[in-house]
């Protein structure tokens, strides 16, 4: 990249790409094509790489790649998952974002790719952000693996992200689909490593990836502004056979995009206590978790932590009293607990006939729900179609709660 495409590129990064790409400039100095790839990737992963997009000499290899990377927050959390180690590798380099981050932590970090354009594209980026202690490996990753086997080589920490897409770029979630194969290589991790962090897709089965992945200790659950975006494991190759696995569900939020500062709501659940679920109906405050704690589950555990009672065994929604400050979630405070009809929801909205709809363990979709209700979106009021413990179809009408 010249001088004359990067400043192209920073004059043009907020215009319309596809308007930019009918006035073509007639400018040899300037790559045109790579330029409008680059304000394209940069303009679609503002929130995804919010310091990195600050230097424009940080260059983009693909659209694909930059989609199939980890984000800046995601990959700053795992790589200080594990405290005070001096070697790292990334067995499945990419785009290298996960690299970069490892790297701040480790003495001495691998970054091990097979595509050559990527290493190339790599190593210019480590320049650009000054990041000096890595060495790129342009190599499959099981032969990397096996050399480092023979040579005798540890690391403390290996990390490894198979691509959930095919050579058609199709996306593949299967833990037997994915590449390179993960059930397969395992068995050399325990050669070459003290421990692996695996990233996988938050989609999958929890349990079936538990069956077919071993020397599992932690199981982390990472959302980003509540949306679930990874599935993480940490593979302990000291861990006893006997010591039980931890599962965290974590929550991030970036609260300074000029330092990436995170902020972590990371909570223990346990799998299987003694204690059971009390399920009540609609109580003064009505909880809904956050998506890593709906996707871990481990509700007996969850009601017993924060005192908590089920609305219905598939809801999902907790009730109490009493206001949890500190809840993991979003709080609201019910108006009304009525039936699914217009008239009874008209009786309590008055003349707003705006509201926020969601459904947990309710038959309809929420645009039969507006329909059948005649509202539009927005508005102050929150609106719960549910079933409660009665097995009855209920609209819990809240607003949201005064912490």
């Amino acid at each position: 990249m010249n001088n004359k495409t990067k400043y192209f590129i920073e004059k043009h990064i907020d215009r319309d790409v596809f308007k930019l790409a009918l006035s073509k400039k007639n400018d040899v100095e300037i790559d045109f094509d790579f330029a409008i790839n680059q304000i394209s990737i940069r303009q679609k992963n503002q929130n995804k790489f919010p310091t990195l997009l600050r230097d424009f000499d940080f260059i983009f290899p693909s659209t694909v790649a930059a989609e199939q990377s980890s984000s800046e927050i995601t990959a700053k959390y795992k790589s200080e998952i594990i405290s005070n180690y001096n070697t790292s590798v990334d067995l499945t380099g990419g785009l290298g974002i996960d690299s970069l981050y490892f790297a701040k932590q480790s003495e001495q970090h691998f970054y091990c790719e097979q595509n050559s354009d990527y290493c190339d594209f790599f190593a210019n980026n480590c320049k650009t952000v000054q990041q000096n202690n890595i060495e790129i490996i342009n190599q499959d990753c099981e032969d990397f693996i096996k050399k480092c086997i023979d040579a005798k080589i540890i690391f403390d920490v290996i990390y490894i992200d198979p691509s959930r897409r095919n050579s058609n770029n199709q996306r593949k979630f299967l833990l037997k689909d994915l590449q390179p194969d993960l059930i397969n290589l395992q068995k050399y991790f325990p050669q070459v490593a003290k421990k692996t962090i695996i990233k996988l897709s938050p989609m999958l089965d929890i349990s079936t990836v538990l069956k077919d992945i071993k020397n599992v200790s932690e199981v982390h659950i990472v959302s980003v502004e509540n949306e679930c975006k990874e599935l993480i494991l940490v593979l302990d190759f000291a861990k006893s056979s006997s010591t039980e696995t931890k599962y965290f569900a974590v929550h991030l939020k970036n609260i300074s995009n000029n330092n990436l500062e995170i902020q972590i709501e990371k909570i223990e659940l346990t799998k299987d206590i003694s204690e059971k679920i009390t399920f009540d109906f609609p109580q003064k405050y009505i909880y809904e978790p956050n998506s890593s704690i709906m996707k871990l589950g481990f509700w007996k555990d969850f009601c017993s932590k924060y005192s908590l009672k089920k609305l219905h065994q598939n809801s999902h929604l907790f009730t109490s009293d009493e206001l949890l400050i500190d809840f993991p979630g979003r709080v609201f405070e019910l108006i009304s607990a009525t039936k699914f009809s217009s008239k009874e929801v008209n009786k309590i909205l008055g003349n707003e006939r705006k509201a926020n709809i969601t459904v947990r363990n309710f038959p309809y979709a929420v645009p039969e729900i507006y329909k059948k209700l005649k509202l539009k979106d927005g508005g102050s009021f929150y609106i719960f179609a549910t079933t409660t413990v009665d097995n009855k179809l209920s609209l819990l009408i809240t607003v949201a709660a005064k912490k």
